[in-house]
């Protein structure tokens, strides 16, 4: 995915948050190089905008998670089986903070925060 892309996907999904201090959230984010960020030194995701890549990555297996539980429990209503929630657990523990660090190599600084969304 090119950048410009990646970043209109990253904010597509971001557009659903709704909680005060979001759009402060993504003004840092743009002032501190979430964008150009690789999500690693040597790993998948070692290039520029490897860290919004991979957050687009994990968002999306998150929803999917999420809906493949929903759909568990839609099956098992009035079953009286109790379905499994670890997916839906998971999509909270995203969605309540999402910690971040990185070192931005090119601007010879590191930049971290604890997003609380």
């Amino acid at each position: 995915m090119k950048q410009e892309e990646t970043m209109q996907v990253f904010r597509n999904y971001f557009n659903y948050i709704k909680r005060p201090g979001a759009a402060d959230l993504l003004q840092w984010m743009d002032a501190n190089g979430f964008f150009e960020a690789p999500a690693s030194r040597r790993h998948h995701g070692a290039n520029p905008g490897g860290l919004a890549e991979h957050s687009i990555n994990v968002c999306r297996r998150l929803i999917q998670m999420n809906a493949e539980e929903e759909r568990r429990q839609q099956e098992h209503a009035g079953s009286g089986a109790t379905p499994r929630s670890e997916p839906r657990r998971a999509c909270g523990t995203f969605n309540k903070c999402v910690s971040a660090a990185y070192t931005d190599e090119r601007r010879g600084r590191t930049a971290a925060a604890v997003f609380e969304l």
